[in-house]
């Protein structure tokens, strides 16, 4: 079937570069001669059948702006079939060949609903939490990161100044990423990730352990991702240890992380990978995301999408763990 119309809709919560994104794959579609509709409001637009037309005027200038022009959701009505079916009539009345989804997890597994019965979609990475495999980096990590590590390296001013430890908690939902090299980048004392949890109880110790070293200072910042525990729960596990010796401050650092104008590399990735959703489909590709691997975009078919998990590497994890040691030092 040849393709003439595509609609393109934003689902879940929202990343820096979504806009990149629509910008590059409207971009694109126009210069392919297809025809182009944006969809308000992820899911519950589409079952809304809240439709715009796209056009060059209308995404001109915003891969420099964060949120998404188009509005996103969580859909609870789409988790079932009878409202996926009359989502399938939606896209039917309205002659939409095929739907470019971004989002993260929950959105992609909703376009690989509608692929199955019978609608080709294109997944984008849309997520902060770099937890998709089949690609090295999703729309919006770099940025959540470049304000997690900027964040934390002023707490750790803070803990200097006061002699104290801080508690920051980052986002990430189950992968440790964000947690990883933000605390990697940030000077961290401590990094606590899912792929590589470290009790708090062992962390308290070594608080201890350098307080009572020469240099007599309390003064710490541990990076906690939020899939370990939350930030009060860790930090008062930890006062459970140090008693009243040393001061636990927490910070949770929030949806500041998925809010802001992109960087530059997250724009980048939004681009490229809008460019290529549009190509890939034209070319006959469907049912799966693309993904950026080095600088080549590479397709993963849903199935194989879901059926691994995005972890750090090892290398990560050892690096991780060296400044784990050095936070422990005594001397």
């Amino acid at each position: 079937m040849a393709i003439k119309r595509i609609a393109v809709m934003t689902s879940g919560g929202d990343s820096p570069g979504m806009n990149a994104a629509i910008m590059s794959i409207v971009e694109t579609a126009i210069a392919r001669g297809l025809d182009i509709l944006g969809i308000k409001r992820g899911y519950e637009g589409l079952l809304d059948e809240d439709l715009v037309p796209l056009s060059l005027d209308k995404v001109r200038g915003i891969a420099f702006k964060g949120g998404t022009i188009l509005g996103t959701s969580r859909s609870k009505r789409f988790l079932k079939l009878e409202w996926q079916r009359y989502a399938l009539d939606i896209i039917t009345a309205n002659d939409i060949d095929a739907l470019i989804i971004i989002g993260g997890d929950g959105s992609l597994h909703g376009a690989w609903e509608l692929s199955k019965l019978g609608i080709p979609t294109i997944g984008l990475p849309g997520t902060i939490d770099n937890d998709l495999s089949g690609t090295d980096f999703t729309i919006g990590f770099d940025t959540a990161v470049h304000v997690a590590r900027n964040a934390i390296a002023k707490i750790g001013d803070i803990a200097k100044t006061e002699d104290t430890a801080f508690v920051v908690e980052v986002m990430g939902r189950h992968s440790g990423f964000i947690a990883l090299f933000a605390g990697l980048t940030s000077g961290a004392d401590f990094i606590v990730f899912p792929e590589n949890p470290i009790s708090a109880e062992f962390i308290g110790k070594c608080l201890l352990k350098r307080q009572s070293a020469l240099r007599k200072t309390s003064s710490s910042v541990i990076v906690l991702a939020e899939g370990v525990s939350d930030g009060f729960t860790y930090a008062q596990e930890i006062r459970d240890v140090v008693g009243n010796n040393i001061t636990i401050n927490v910070s949770v650092l929030g949806y500041i992380q998925r809010g802001g104008v992109p960087t530059a590399f997250d724009s980048f990735v939004a681009t490229f990978l809008g460019h290529h959703a549009v190509e890939m489909l034209l070319q006959g590709k469907k049912n799966g995301m693309v993904g950026i691997h080095g600088l080549d975009a590479i397709f993963t078919p849903y199935e194989d999408l879901f059926s691994t998990k995005s972890t750090p590497p090892a290398s990560l994890i050892e690096l991780a763990n060296l400044t784990n040691m050095c936070g422990c030092r005594d001397i």
